[in-house]
């Protein structure tokens, strides 16, 4: 089954390799315990901490993750997702992302992209369809079972906040940090020595190609305070960035309102960011072969006009179901019935089945058993004749022209 939930980049984040600064190397050489001691006697000259997380999101925002990758370490844990497809791994009903309860909405997303995944699939490319699926939650249309309704403006955003905590705990000095001992910090990010307005990283430092790190320290600030730091926090960065409207740009994300968070979340970057994860386990079960009927090899005598028996070919007919754990997942996720979770309430799911496969087989009659050699029959080997108006076994040997 994919990682852990939290710990050390679980999400494929970039590890930080940059040096941190004189004053963290010193609170790091302290050890964890020192460095709570030194941010406890931390005051507004002392700006170690917020230097240090935007140096983190400059080096881990380059550009948005990929959401797809990021959706893997939370929905192979659901259980209508793990107990199909990772069977013995951990399990979890409850997942909290920002501190929030989102569990109704990764169950619609994650079985919506498994769905996708499965659709992939030879067996069942004309049976499944998740497009609207995808389409459907980023619309925030609601589901009946589980009753949800996704915003997925504040979904995404709360999803990147958690990301970035929870890479922050790979950092070699970030991974220190309580969440106790941020807020108590928050106040030295937005004001200066005289108690006035300003942003702890100064305008000429900012990055106008790629404002994403900005925005998302901005986010992790908010994400740690309280309701009254998130006043401070906004009249801080709009006094520090007062050119050409770049201080609500820069807020956007942490108010829930930048619509570029969305612009990752595209049907093709879900299921591709999951496919690199998780599609081969997937495909894997969609393969699973099972055989559900089985002629076993059948002779076919003739008589001839003569009275002799000849035989044509042995035939088997059998047939094979490929997925039947999968089909049984996809009719469940789909159907109407309202006891039933219909995670795949927008996805198409059909009626027609594709995941079954007939094989005929001819041999010579009688090949592959013991007495079988060379085509003839050995002495001993029991034939059918007529004798009369009977058929009846005889061995071979005892045979004449006339039986």
């Amino acid at each position: 089954w994919p990682g852990p939930l939290a710990g050390a980049m679980p999400f494929g984040g970039r590890s930080r390799t940059r040096v941190p600064s004189d004053a963290a190397q010193t609170l790091l050489a302290a050890g964890p315990s020192g460095a709570k001691r030194g941010l406890a006697r931390a005051d507004v000259s002392d700006k170690t901490l917020g230097m240090e997380l935007y140096s983190f999101c400059e080096e881990t925002f380059k550009d948005y993750p990929n959401y797809g990758r990021l959706l893997v370490p939370y929905i192979s844990r659901l259980p209508v997702i793990q107990r199909t497809f990772f069977p013995g791994g951990p399990i979890s009903g409850e997942v909290d992302l920002a501190d929030k309860d989102y569990g109704a909405e990764l169950q619609v997303l994650g079985c919506t992209v498994v769905g996708a995944l499965i659709s992939e699939d030879g067996y069942f490319s004309k049976t499944v369809d998740c497009t609207g699926g995808v389409a459907a939650f980023l619309e925030g249309k609601k589901w009946d079972n589980p009753p949800v309704t996704p915003d997925p403006q504040v979904f995404f955003t709360d999803f990147l906040i958690q990301y970035t905590w929870d890479a922050a705990q790979a950092n070699p000095f970030l991974k220190h940090c309580t969440r106790d001992m941020w807020r108590q910090q928050v106040h030295n990010f937005v004001f200066n020595k005289k108690g006035g307005s300003e942003w702890i990283i100064p305008a000429t430092s900012l990055n106008m190609t790629n404002l994403l790190p900005m925005k998302m320290m901005i986010a992790m600030v908010r994400f740690f305070g309280t309701e009254d730091d998130w006043t401070n926090i906004q009249a801080a960065v709009r006094a520090t960035f007062k050119k050409d409207g770049i201080a609500e740009s820069l807020l956007g994300i942490a108010k829930y309102t930048d619509p570029g968070v969305l612009t990752p979340a595209t049907y093709t970057n879900l299921v591709a960011g999951a496919r690199a994860v998780i599609g081969p386990t997937v495909i894997r079960f969609c393969g699973v072969t099972v055989t559900i009927s089985d002629t076993d090899w059948k002779a076919h005598p003739h008589v001839s006009a003569g009275g002799m028996i000849s035989f044509t070919q042995d035939t088997r007919d059998y047939v094979y179901e490929y997925g039947g754990a999968v089909k049984s997942w996809l009719v469940t996720e789909s159907t109407e019935e309202p006891w039933t979770a219909r995670d795949l309430q927008y996805s198409r799911v059909s009626n027609t089945w594709y995941n079954t496969q007939h094989f005929h087989q001819e041999r010579p009659h009688g090949a592959g058993t013991p007495e079988y050699v060379g085509g003839s029959f050995v002495p001993g080997t029991q034939i059918m004749c007529l004798v009369g108006d009977a058929l009846v076994e005889r061995p071979v040997e005892s045979v004449g022209h006339g039986d």
